[in-house]
């Protein structure tokens, strides 16, 4: 039991270090040159502000993808601090640790505990491209991340046990992502199969 409390304790130690570390992580390289505002973040940004102004686009402008649900999460935040860098990154860092939390508890159903929060951890923390992209005001790789989670959280879910709300929640999710973003399919796909195989019921 005296065993079990310490691995417990180092684990919340080590689970604490590395959101320290991811933090700090960010900060290094948003105040370096690779945390320059970008031409694609100024689009977004503009989006939002012609949100602010009534108008409600599906797309990224110009193109035929690229859903904006992002965009209607910052036009608040801007409404609120106009002409902020740190107002048009905001979504797109709270998605990042939205994200964490779904790796847990995906994990959870998984690997179990403690490897859920060392995935949590790692993820926070690594790779470096992750990091970076984590500060970007990129328009639907935050919510295509959280909506790929939610995706296989709820999979899991539905395979456990019967519940209605949860199918109508994975298709709620299924759905929303399906107009963010097309990088969707090689998560759905596998994960909706592996459903269908794992409860024909469903």
């Amino acid at each position: 039991l005296k065993a079990a409390r310490e691995v417990g304790k180092a684990l919340r130690v080590l689970v604490a270090a590395g959101l320290v570390v991811g933090a700090v992580e960010r900060v290094v390289v948003w105040r370096s040159h690779l945390g320059t505002l970008d031409g694609d973040e100024a689009v977004w940004g503009l989006m939002a502000r012609h949100v602010l102004d009534g108008e409600f686009p599906a797309f990224f402008w110009g193109q035929a993808y690229g859903g904006t649900l992002e965009v209607f999460l910052t036009a608040p935040v801007l409404a609120i601090f106009p002409s902020s860098v740190v107002a048009l990154r905001a979504v797109p860092v709270l998605l990042t640790l939205v994200a964490v939390f779904l790796v847990w508890r995906v994990g959870r159903r998984t690997v179990g505990e403690p490897a859920a929060r060392a995935a949590a951890v790692l993820f926070w923390i690594w790779p470096s491209y992750s990091i970076w992209k984590s500060l970007r005001a990129h328009g639907f790789y935050g919510s295509g991340l959280v909506l790929g989670l939610l995706l296989l959280l709820l999979v899991l879910r539905v395979a456990e046990r019967r519940s209605r709300r949860d199918a109508v929640l994975l298709g709620l999710v299924l759905g929303v992502a399906g107009w963010q973003t097309g990088q969707i399919v090689p998560i759905a796909v596998p994960a909706l199969a592996w459903l269908v195989w794992r409860r024909p019921a469903v």
